[in-house]
């Protein structure tokens, strides 16, 4: 006959093995612990639309006329847009990546009395194969800065997916694919009576970035601009 206490532990040995077994499991909980942070502290990519946009009127000329145009180098700023990458949250620059556009809008507000009354729909003559970029979505009047305007939103056709590329302080970053616009404005002969105006102006969009970066586009947003 077996002895039972020989199998049977005494209460001193149950609580020493379970101390031990409960040590066992906690080592790699504590291991996890500490490894947590390294995770959390991964730097923020972010991203930034650039964008030019220029309106010129030329008065002194037997043929009067204005362009509207994101073709006119300014600065460093791209020729039409472009998203370039922009500093990490850590101080660092954003690898390159997929940029997607959702939605892109360009606006454009001029005055009423400087367009031809026949044209008031559509006054826009593109130049440069470059009305094949952009889709006129809407035209409406609307009483702005003292007088009526009529405010033109164009549609960005594409392509819609391009790379981020590198931004630049002394030269002009690379272009987003096919985002020319470049067009005359089909005017009457009041264009020239002022000695200045005022253009409404700018972009609108949404975008997103493949790595799951931020994609800042309140860059150029619609706004006043003087031009003599």
């Amino acid at each position: 006959m077996t002895d039972r206490s020989e199998q049977t532990p005494t209460r001193s040995q149950t609580s020493r093995r379970a101390l031990v077994k409960g040590a066992a499991w906690a080592t790699p909980a504590a291991a996890m612990a500490f490894a947590a942070p390294a995770f959390a502290a991964s730097p923020t990519r972010n991203y930034r639309m650039r964008a030019s946009h220029y309106y010129q009127r030329w008065c002194n000329t037997s043929t009067p006329s204005m362009r509207l145009t994101n073709q006119v180098p300014v600065g460093t700023s791209p020729l039409g847009f472009t998203v370039v990458n922009d500093k990490k949250s850590d101080g660092t620059i954003s690898e390159p990546t997929t940029i997607t556009i959702q939605s892109l809008t360009y606006v454009v507000g001029i005055p009423e009395v400087y367009i031809n009354s026949s044209n008031y729909e559509n006054p826009f003559v593109f130049q440069n194969g470059t009305g094949a970029n952009w889709q006129l979505q809407s035209s409406t009047r609307q009483h702005m800065n003292g007088q009526y305007y009529r405010v033109y939103t164009f549609t960005f056709i594409g392509p819609k997916t391009s790379s981020s590329v590198a931004d630049n302080t002394t030269t002009r970053p690379t272009s987003w694919p096919n985002s020319a616009f470049d067009a005359n404005l089909r005017y009457n002969s009041r264009m020239c009576s002022y000695p200045s105006y005022q253009i409404w102006g700018g972009y609108t969009a949404t975008m997103t970035a493949a790595n799951g970066g931020t994609v800042k586009t309140d860059t150029l947003p619609p706004q006043w601009v003087t031009m003599k």
